[in-house]
Formats: structure tokens, sequence, C-alpha cells
């Protein structure tokens, strides 16, 4: 009987997003929806060519990686996809590739889809959460306005999200199983995966193990002597500082990065050994070496496609991205009422919100130092969030907003609140759910840089055009000409 109960759950998981997914995409046109495919398009192409992609806004190598073994293997039995440089350069209809390999990477982004509906429903059940309302939670999250806003552009921050639910399920999976060092080692995998593709995840992976350490620790006090007087913490700490001093002769690092390295690292360090000792005391090191191979073996992987130090140097220091961002962003720090007045909720958001606060409120004597560890997070997401537009980028947010509900939810007798409000929010968001006109809008400037003659067209400034400055390969005239 659990077993028909599994599949039926399954099936539901799997047909939702299938269904969300070809109403949301037409699979026509390369730049549907966005002109920035080109952008990650192109990358993809760098990377199966081992050339590594200069990428600052976010590191984008696990997603380049795994896209363009896919597109090598693809190419194998499908002779028609060109990923060679070359190649694509010389070819006479570039356009025809080029929809050929966006629609095998849209398909890829359907994968992702299935595989993260699935691991979010099991990751909700081994936190002991009902089946039902962790089923009713997975198709909230799936007909959310966030998700729909994902699943019908091309960018990575859903596979940066999906990357993050199957280490978060292989962690806990670890506590289920027999033997637990490979399901560690690909949690450590797919962790490496998540902050290689966009490090923004970073909070997120707290989460699971502060939920373990506060379900037995329930004082503050205790955290702070556990973190603070303890030997692994005293080692890392000089560990982590020795290798910021040298970094910072080579590179110029600045207070920050002192700071942040350290918080992080130890944070990271103190929460998961904790997480692993919960597992079995007396082999915590090895199951953290497990973890530690694992994120190698991500490191390795996307060296054999293409990767330098450069961009480990980045992600291992996680404040280079902050200071990326640092105009808008640190402004929005300094500022609080136009932080607070630029903060963008949408209905569902608000509702959870609430939800969360009075959920959180009834069980104020348990998990409350969780519980506000987690707000934290979830306004630390809304902070950074506010200053970018589109909902693509506040899924983020709602994923802790929905583990906080989660967390909350064990044993009260609110299901049927639930169940309800999945119901009216799909036919509240039915609109939305259905329409397309996102893809069916092409904003193609290349028509218009195929207007120009050739003396113009070399005397533009390169800066000023999308296509030029992200894909300067290419930007030759002749193959502009190509292009439209």
């Amino acid at each position: 009987m659990l077993e028909k109960k599994f599949y039926y759950v399954i099936f539901i998981l799997l047909i939702s997003p299938m269904i969300i997914f070809f109403l949301k995409n037409p699979l026509i046109n390369w730049l549907e929806g966005d002109f920035e495919n080109i952008y990650f398009i192109y990358n993809t192409l760098l990377t199966s060519n081992s050339i590594t992609p200069d990428v600052t806004d976010y590191p984008g190598n696990s997603s380049f990686s795994i896209n363009s073994l896919y597109l090598k293997i693809i190419s194998i039995f499908d002779r028609t996809i060109i990923i060679n440089f070359d190649e694509i350069i010389l070819s006479s209809d570039p356009v025809t590739n080029f929809n050929i390999i966006y629609r095998y990477l849209k398909f890829l982004q359907l994968f992702y889809c299935l595989i993260s509906s699935i691991c979010f429903y099991k990751i909700l059940t081994y936190l002991n959460l009902e089946s039902k309302i962790a089923l009713s939670l997975s198709l909230l999250l799936i007909i959310s306005n966030q998700y729909l806003d994902n699943i019908q552009r091309y960018r990575f921050d859903f596979e940066s999200l999906t990357f993050y639910f199957i280490s978060t399920f292989f962690l806990l999976y670890a506590s289920h199983a027999k033997k637990k060092n490979i399901p560690i080692c690909i949690s450590g995998f797919f962790l490496c995966m998540s902050l290689f593709s966009k490090i923004i995840t970073m909070p997120l992976f707290l989460m699971i193990p502060a939920l373990i350490y506060f379900r037995k620790n329930k004082s503050l006090n205790f955290l702070i002597k556990d973190i603070f007087i303890n030997k692994d913490s005293i080692i890392l700490f000089f560990i982590i500082n020795f290798l910021t001093i040298i970094f910072s002769i080579l590179y110029s690092f600045d207070l920050m990065y002192f700071i942040t390295n350290n918080v992080i690292y130890i944070s990271f360090y103190f929460f998961y050994s904790e997480y692993f000792r919960s597992l079995k005391n007396d082999e915590k090191y090895k199951y953290l070496s497990f973890f530690i191979v694992g994120i190698l073996l991500g490191l390795i992987f996307m060296f054999s496609q293409a990767l330098n130090h450069q961009k480990i140097l980045a992600v291992i220091n996680p404040y280079f991205f902050f200071q990326h961002h640092s105009a808008e962003t640190s402004f929005l720090f300094k500022n609080i009422f136009v932080t607070l007045k630029s903060m963008k909720f949408d209905f569902l958001q608000i509702i959870l919100l609430i939800f969360s606060v009075f959920l959180i409120y009834l069980k104020r004597d348990n998990n409350l130092y969780l519980n506000l560890l987690l707000l934290s997070i979830y306004f630390l997401y809304k902070i950074i969030l506010s200053s970018k537009g589109g909902f693509y980028l506040d899924i983020f947010s709602l994923i802790v907003l929905l583990f906080i509900v989660s967390i909350n939810s064990q044993k009260l007798k609110y299901n049927m609140f639930i169940y309800s409000f999945v119901i009216f929010y799909f036919f509240v968001n039915s609109n939305n759910i259905l329409d397309n006109k996102f893809n069916l809008n092409i904003d193609n400037e290349v028509c218009e840089l195929k207007k120009l003659n050739k003396k113009d067209y070399i005397e533009l400034n390169k800066d000023n055009y999308f296509l030029l400055y992200y894909a300067p390969k290419f930007s030759g005239y002749s193959f502009i000409q190509k292009l439209c």
C-alpha cells in the first residue's frame, strides 16, 4: 500500500512540472523570452571548447560544465548539432544550430524541474512532515509565480537550487542509510555544483544542519560555547586567516574578506560537523572527509571541462560576489527605509509569512533560535534581491518560507488550511500558469545590427550591445549577417 501511495505522489510531482513546462515554453527560437539566452548558450559553448568562461556576476561553472558534457554526449547521437566554435562560425545557418542547442538545454532544464520537485518532497518527508502536507507544499512551489518565472526562462537560478535540493536530499538520506559514506560524498559533490552555479544558495545550506543541531541544543549559550570554545574552530580560524593573509598579499584583499571568510567557514564547519556527529559520533571526521572528497570531485569534474584557479579563488571567497554588486547592495543595507520600500512581497509570500509567524508564535518554546535564523536568512535574501527584478530570483526567499512552514507544521492540526490554500492559490494563479506570452516575445537586437554597413558596424562601441559584449566570438560582421 505504501509503495502504491509513493508512486502516486511521484506521478503527480512529475506530471505537474511537465504540463507547466510545455505550456510555458514554445521551444521555437533560441532568443525566445529573454535576449540573455545568448549569454548562457555562449558560455556553455565556451566550456565545450575547453575555454573557461569569464563570468563575474556569479560563477556558473558547474552549470556550464554539465551543459558542456551533456551537449558533447548529445552530439554523438545527433549529428546535426554543432558545438565546435570554428564550425559554428563557418556554418551557413547558425540560427538553426542555436535553436537545436536551446531546445536540448531546455529539456535539461525540464529534467532539473522534475528532479527538484521529487527531492523537495522527499526532504520534507525526511523532516517528519506528513506525506500529504509535503505533497501540498511541493505543489505550492510548482504553481508559485517564482517557479513559473524560472521554468520559462533559461537561467541558472533554478539549476543552482536543484543542486541544493539534491545535496540536501542525500545529506538527509545518509541519516537513514546503513552505508552513509557514498550519500555524504554525493551531497558534497552537489554542494560544490550549487555554489559554483550561483553562490547565492549558500545560506540555504545552513538550514538543515542548523535544524538538526537546534533540535538537540535549544540554548543560545550552548551554541556560542560550542562554536568558540572548540579546538576544531580554533584550528580552522588560524588556517582560514593564514590563507587569507597569503591571498591578500597576492590579490589585495581587504578586511571584509577576513570577516566574511571566518563567519562563513566556521559556521559551515560547525553545523555540518555537528550534523555528522549526530549520525555517529565517533565517525564524524570520516563523514567530513567523504563530504570534502565529494566537493573535490566536483572541482575535478569542472576542471575536466573548463575551470581555472581564479574562478575557484572567487568562489572560496564569497565576499567577491557581494563586492561585485556592492554599489547597489551596500546602499540597501545602509538605508533601511529605502530597503523596506524596495522589498516586494507577492500574495503567496505574504500569506506564507503571516502563517509562518503564527506557527512560530504557537511553538515559540520549540525551535525558537532555528526560526530566528531562518527568518534572518529570509530577510537577508529579500534585502539582497530587492534591487533585482523578476520573480525568478525570489524563489530562494520562497524556499526559506516553505521550510519554516514545514518545520513548524509538524503535529499541528492545520492540514485543512494548507490543503485549502493550495487549491485556492491554484485558481487565483491559473491565468499566470496558462500564460506563455513571455516566451512568445522575441527581442532581437541582432536584426538591428544586421542593418548596419560594415564600416558603421566596425565603429560601434561593442560595450553597448549585449551580443557583442557578452559573446565576442560571435561578433564578426559576416557572422552577424547569418544570425538574423
